[in-house]
């Protein structure tokens, strides 16, 4: 062993380790902004032209955050351009942000560290689209060694990469003319072809493997690549081509074909011999090259390259086209009518129709912002509950069938529903398909980069009407004075392309069928046109009407995501299903990267050299991380005019930064407004922990998340601890938290991302003249809060078998303001322990809170006086209020349903029910008296209200939902939910809505709970929690 410094070999070993330990904590230290920062005026090859011209953040990112290394990391590349101001769009480039910032809390869900990058790019003529991606390659690999990168996402025009590859085939069962004699049919013959190809117009696999040998098999070009094909002369052995032969051919093909900006896959290894005129003669080594590959891909049974991250991309720029605005009739008027539809246009201009479209900055930001509002929707559980099933459309020979496909298909989960089926299906079956909800969608029809071939045999007329009218495409016919151009599918033939898709879309024909994942085995649906000939940002690339196969359907037919193929072949992606039905929270993406797996470890696959490197063509568009399922977990819905819609929809078993929310695990205990931010916070507790949820602005984050044992000062949270009230008991301005357990109670306080305890008092203790105590079921229980006394601080009022208390925080513990025994006379109302406090509120509208406490001799309202109550309001059973009799005397009888000040006029008033009816009744004097009396059966506007079933009228919540300042009536029964408000003598409803419904992306189920409402936005009205 060679030594270092000439030191002892211990010395140098240890040095080594030093060297190492140093070397990884200085890549850790690295901060993405560093990185970034070096890659500003990135010039990869020296010539004096920037591939990367700057890498900032987007203005919402944190831009000190440290991500460590072991934080699962996605990248989200946003092109500068689709950012910038837009003149004449009604969408601003805050819009889009939103989106964004929206798209970045979704990842942050699913448990992804994320930072979203504004990237400027090369975007010049030149075309160098595989040089301008190589120093994208070069930044995220940098990245990667030093933190955890899963992937990135490309949101915008970005460049792609090209290969092509040459090999030596022995090709069978093909038609070919060579030295000008055909050989075709019956005389067909077995040649030598060595011809380069485009393998891959768009393959992602360049940039997803980060430690393979792309860049040095980089060619901008233009070159000339020599191209081969010639047959065996007479003698050569029949098992041609063999390792080492001299291979001798008198009828051949030499030619060369010119290709640019590209990656070159040389998998021929050959060397021309001196020979006569008239022939070639090659001296042939078999065995294929694989310069792309590293030495451990190179190991594999099947050597490939084989992805280190995930990537897929969200550009709308080469389908986001609007009509040519200089077209226009005599009348000056263009293509579209006033709503944007297109219309019937006559002039005396003969020009082609397909020629009108042109590419449109605001139409592309329009398209964007639909598709992150639909992923949005889709990852919060917004797909139809009918959705979660297999769907697959087929048509032409030699194809998987769609009953094969569904099957395929199924294996992404096990609790798929039945499946759609459309086998041979013309275009009208095509769009028929389209409108079937189902989350996961297989396409088998033969393709081009520009659309998919279906049956032709349909009904122009039919298929028009399904897709909604007025088409996206217009047909021609001379007139007298000229040309009509009418808006028109004939002509399309079975082709489904942008044409009828972007109808489609315009026409909103897939609202309510939910977003789609879609796997195309179509030949080149994700070959972008004009790939080989132009750059990335010419305004051919695709098509300069619009026309791009894979893009037309991610974005007009409802996608989220799809996977699709970038090259002439027969092939779907193996394991691809298999692989994301291993667990429901596989991705999309882990689907792609286990075809690349399992296609390397297939050792019969390695000799098949026109196939063995197919996993290259493939590529996802749209969003790698996307899963099969989601379901809904936590909702806030918000009035909004006069419907109730779904402010905020969190999906199930998602994250808020350091909680993992699952509604089947989870307790809302309740809100409160924690920090004094304004806005109420939701307090949820599991068998794991404790913490504190908030919305803010866009993003759900959690304040607090701490397991079970921790410690709050000098409390020890249990998961058995139970939260009796959440309410500001020091006067601060903040919420704080009254806990309880056997041990004793405490008061505790949000500070930073945990809580301290400002009161910890164990069981024994005297708070004047109360003795506290828990140790029994028997013993203190916590009957509610309020302020009594009108000095800003809640008060508490607990009650045990002696009597009952109110006690007031002072310092660091608790003081006695009442403390009565059990019979005593608060003025005319006996107190008994069997009493029932019902609630606490103003009654009186003089700025402290009144009990109202029922028994079975009546109801009454005891009002704080000094060390005792006095009773505002006593009555017995039978008491008439007026046109509404109060009884208790039996369970059936009297309910106290809830209170609040229906009426605005500063007093709570007190909703009750009994089997009659429902009454609202309001403190008047010395007693009650009826603002609302109806019996069973009243229709409050559209919400019939009965109580005859356990199962029928539930009053869930009573809160300002609308912000009129008065309180209104969130109810549920099996039918669904209604939203009653004050109408004079009666209630009527502001809102209804059926179960089994959507409001938004919220599946409203009778199995629903309200648990808290509050104000979660700082805006009027109160918002309502809803979940499970």
């Amino acid at each position: 062993m060679k030594t270092i410094l000439n030191l002892p070999e211990k010395w140098n070993y240890l040095l080594l380790i030093i060297v190492a330990f140093t070397t990884s904590n200085l890549l850790e230290a690295q901060t993405i902004t560093s990185i970034m920062s070096s890659y500003n005026g990135y010039d990869i090859n020296a010539d004096r032209v920037n591939e990367i011209d700057q890498l900032t953040y987007l203005p919402f990112e944190n831009s000190y955050e440290r991500v460590s290394s072991t934080e699962k990391l996605v990248l989200v590349l946003v092109e500068d351009r689709i950012l910038e101001s837009i003149t004449g769009s009604s969408l601003s480039e805050q819009e889009l942000l939103k989106r964004l910032e929206q798209y970045k809390d979704d990842l942050k869900a699913e448990g992804y560290t994320t930072k979203f990058i504004k990237a400027s790019i090369y975007d010049g003529t030149e075309h160098q689209d595989g040089r301008t991606l190589l120093a994208i390659r070069s930044f995220l690999k940098d990245i990667k060694q030093s933190k955890n990168l899963q992937g990135v996402i490309l949101v915008g025009a970005f460049p792609e990469a090209m290969i092509v590859r040459r090999w030596i085939w022995r090709r069978k069962n093909w038609n070919v003319t060579i030295d000008g004699t055909d050989y075709t049919g019956n005389n067909q013959r077995d040649f030598l072809r060595i011809v380069p190809e485009i393998v891959a117009h768009r393959a992602d696999i360049v940039l997803a493997d980060l430690d393979g040998n792309w860049k040095n098999i980089y060619v901008k070009g233009p070159v000339d690549l020599e191209s081969i094909e010639a047959l065996p002369v007479s003698g050569t052995n029949s098992n041609w081509p063999l390792y080492a032969m001299t291979f001798t051919s008198t009828k051949y093909n030499d030619q060369v074909m010119s290709f640019q900006d590209f990656f070159w896959i040389q998998d021929d290894n050959f060397q021309r011999l001196s020979a006569p005129s008239g022939t070639l003669k090659l001296r042939i080594r078999k065995a294929q090259k694989h310069p792309e590959t590293n030495f451990r891909d190179r190991a594999k049974p099947n050597p490939i390259a084989r992805p280190e991250i995930f990537v897929s991309r969200i550009n709308a720029r080469n389908i986001a086209v609007s009509t040519d605005k200089n077209f226009v009739d005599a009348s000056n008027q263009g293509l579209l009518d006033v709503s944007g539809k297109p219309r019937t246009l006559e002039t005396n201009q003969n020009v082609d129709p397909r020629s009108f479209l042109r590419k449109d900055p605001i139409t592309e930001r329009k398209i964007l912002i639909n598709y992150f509002d639909r992923n949005h929707s889709y990852r919060v559980g917004g797909n139809p509950l009918n959705s979660h099933r297999t769907g697959a459309v087929k048509f032409g020979t030699g194809l998987i069938s769609a009953s094969n496909l569904n099957n395929y298909l199924k294996k992404a989960s096990s609790n798929f529903s039945s499946s759609i089926t459309y086998n041979e299906a013309s275009l009208v079956d095509y769009v028929k398909f389209l409108k079937t909800p189902a989350t996961l969608k297989g396409m088998s029809s033969h393709s081009d980069p520009w659309g998919s071939e279906y049956g032709n045999s349909y009904n122009v007329n039919e298929l028009e009407n399904l897709v909604g009218g007025k088409p996206w495409l217009w047909k021609k016919e001379a007139i007298s004075s000229g040309y009509r151009y009418t808006p028109s599918l004939v002509g399309l033939n079975g082709k489904a392309d942008a044409y009828i898709h972007r109808t489609i879309y315009e026409n909103n024909i897939l609202s309510g069928t939910g977003g789609n994942l879609f796997i195309h085995n179509g030949c080149e649906v994700n070959s972008p046109g004009n790939a080989s000939r132009r750059p990335y940002n010419h305004k051919d690339y695709g098509s300069s009407s619009g026309l791009q196969n894979a893009e037309s359907i991610l974005f007009f037919l409802n996608g989220v995501a799809l996977a699709s193929r970038a090259k002439v072949f027969y092939d779907k992606p193996e394991g691809f299903t298999e692989e994301i039905g291993k667990n429901k929270k596989n991705h999309f993406g882990a689907g792609w990267k286990a075809y690349f797996t399992k296609e390397s470890n297939d050792a019969d696959l390695a000799s098949n050299v026109s196939g063995n490197k197919r996993t290259y063509t493939w590529s996802i568009t749209g969003d790698w991380t996307a899963r099969v399922k989601y379901d809904n977990g936590l909702g806030i819905l918000k009035f909004e005019g006069n419907n109730l819609k779904n402010y905020s929809v969190h999906a199930n078993q998602s994250w808020f930064g350091g909680w993992n929310f699952d509604s089947n695990l989870n307790n809302i205990k309740g809100k409160g407004d924690f920090n004094g931010d304004g806005i109420d916070d939701i307090l949820i507790n599991s068998s794991w922990g404790i913490g504190v949820l908030s919305r803010i602005g866009n993003q759900w984050k959690s304040i607090v998340a701490k397991p079970k044992d921790s410690w709050f000062g000098g409390w020890r949270y249990g998961v058995a601890d139970k939260i009796e009230a959440i309410a500001d008991f020091d006067n601060d301005g903040k919420d704080e938290i009254l806990i309880t357990s056997n041990w004793g109670i405490a008061i505790l306080k949000l500070q930073g991302n945990t809580f301290r305890s400002i009161l910890v008092k164990p069981n024994g203790t005297r708070f004047g003249t109360w003795t506290y105590n828990t140790t029994t079921v028997r013993d203190n229980k916590i009957e509610g809060v309020g302020d009594f006394n009108g000095d800003g601080k809640v008060d508490i009022l607990v009650s045990k078998p002696y009597g009952i208390a109110l006690l007031t925080m002072s310092g660091s513990t608790l003081q006695s303001i009442v403390v009565k025994p059990n019979d005593s006379w608060f003025g005319g109302w006996r107190y008994g322990v069997s009493n029932k406090i019902e609630a606490i509120a103003d009654f009186d509208n003089d700025g402290k809170d009144e009990i109202l406490i029922t028994s079975n001799w009546g109801i009454g309202m005891l009002k704080l006086q000094g060390n005792t109550f006095k009773s505002i309001l006593v009555k017995p059973n039978g008491t008439r209020f007026g046109t509404w009799t109060y009884n208790t005397t039996t369970v059936r009888d009297n309910k106290i349903e809830g209170v609040g000040d229906f009426n605005g006029d500063g007093k709570a008033d007190i909703l009750v029910s009994k089997p009659y009816g429902i009454a609202l009744l309001t403190l008047s004097g010395t007693t009650l008296n009826s603002i609302v009396v109806k019996p069973v059966g009243t229709q409050f506007g559209q919400w019939t209200y009965n109580t005859r079933s356990v199962y029928d009228n539930k009053v869930e919540k009573i809160g300002d939902f609308n912000g009129d300042g008065k309180a209104d009536i969130l109810m549920s029964k099996p039918y669904g939910i209604g939203v009653l408000s004050l109408s004079g003598n009666t209630f009527t409803s502001l809102y209804i809505k059926r179960n089994n419904t959507q409001i938004g992306d919220w599946h409203l189920k009778v199995s629903n709970s309200f648990p808290v409402i509050g104000n979660f936005d700082e805006q009027p009205g109160e918002e309502i929690i809803i979940y499970k």
